[in-house]
């Protein structure tokens, strides 16, 4: 996919990242949350799929007596769908691949803080970005026991995916609620094991880094999930950003 090019993700295969309509695709048979092409893509994508996968089924599970928490679910699985791409090419930055060491992925994870909006209906807007950054998976992991999900963080631990693929973790909320919200994990490898982004030059790469939160909060505020952004906009959209905030 072209930087600029507007396009429906649920048009996108999962692993190849080619747009052939959703008529092509089929949703994964276990968490229906993912689609693919072809047989060959849902196979090179299990390695880094199947932990989600059961996650993700057992998350359905125990929502079938919450119709409200259900209903929240679908509306961040929509969500989620509609800015995947967007995450997939700009949360990588967070990394700050070009002045940490090669295992950077394996060791740490890109953090998202959401929260709902009420009565929004479009949904690209269906929630904001009110924190996040680039931590330590033992720093995740310690946030989900806190929530009382040991065993969860004991099997995200244990679930080493090598270091050639991100983690993106989201805590979303409630507006409301605030004790009441959701977690989903997001693994994808990196083809090139994060080449692309290792061969910024550094300055570049820390700059883009300390501001990707402010400018990524921005583009999910505008709901602009249709512009893949070049790197190097990120700099006007975090200007745009601390101009809105005052």
């Amino acid at each position: 996919m072209s930087t600029g090019t507007k396009f429906n993700p649920k048009d996108v295969c999962n692993w190849c990242l080619k747009e052939l309509g959703k008529d092509n695709l089929r949703a994964c048979g276990g968490c229906r949350m993912v689609r693919y092409c072809s047989r060959n893509c849902q196979r090179g994508a299990w390695k880094t799929h199947k932990f989600s996968c059961s996650q993700n089924q057992q998350l359905i599970d125990s929502l079938k007596d919450d119709p409200v928490q259900e209903s929240f679910n679908a509306l961040l699985t929509r969500w989620l769908t509609v800015w995947k791409p967007f995450f997939v090419m700009h949360g990588p930055i967070a990394y700050d691949m070009a002045n940490t060491p090669r295992n950077r992925m394996e060791t740490h994870c890109v953090v998202y803080d959401l929260v709902s909006r009420p009565g929004e209906k479009d949904i690209a807007k269906a929630f904001r970005m009110v924190g996040g950054g680039c931590v330590l998976k033992t720093t995740w992991a310690d946030r989900l026991r806190a929530d009382g999900n040991g065993e969860f963080a004991d099997n995200f631990l244990a679930d080493n995916r090598g270091q050639d693929t991100a983690l993106l973790c989201f805590w979303v909320v409630k507006h409301d609620e605030p004790g009441q919200g959701l977690v989903r994990q997001l693994y994808f490898t990196m083809r090139d094991g994060g080449d692309s982004y290792r061969q910024f030059d550094k300055e570049t790469s820390a700059t883009l880094a300390q501001g990707w939160a402010e400018a990524t909060a921005y583009t999910i505020e505008i709901g602009d999930h249709t512009k893949l952004l070049k790197p190097s906009e990120y700099q006007s959209k975090k200007a745009k950003a601390l101009k809105s905030s005052k």
